[in-house]
């Protein structure tokens, strides 16, 4: 256990240096929001898509949090007409560090014939 906490410690301050200019390329490579939004739209396909014989739709919200940043969200269900029930169990889907909501696409096929409806966010 103790090897395995040695191993997650927080880096000794004397690599700040090295930090710093590793985020600063960080930072250089997130995406900015306003220049790439249309983009990752465009990506993440159409309102309404098939997948078999069954129709689905993506509803896209912004979500601000207390401190006025803004959440992009999706939201992935069947369409009115093929929905088996009002309330249907939902996969909240966590991208990891520079990824997107396009990270939760391949599951979609998975997930949605099943009647679990997606929730991602970035």
């Amino acid at each position: 256990f103790f090897f395995f906490f040695l191993m997650i410690r927080r880096p000794p301050r004397s690599t700040h240096c090295i930090s710093s200019a590793a985020s600063d390329v960080y930072k250089r490579q997130v995406y900015n929001e306003k220049s790439l939004g249309n983009l990752l739209e465009e990506r993440l396909g159409a309102q309404s898509f098939l997948i078999g014989s069954h129709q689905f739709k993506r509803s896209d919200y912004t979500l601000t949090n207390s401190r006025g940043h803004a959440l992009r969200c999706s939201f992935f269900e069947p369409s009115d007409c093929q929905r088996i029930c009002q309330v249907l169990p939902c996969a909240v889907f966590l991208h990891g560090n520079t990824s997107s909501r396009l990270e939760s696409l391949p599951f979609l096929r998975f997930l949605l014939p099943s009647n679990i409806s997606v929730f991602t966010f970035d």
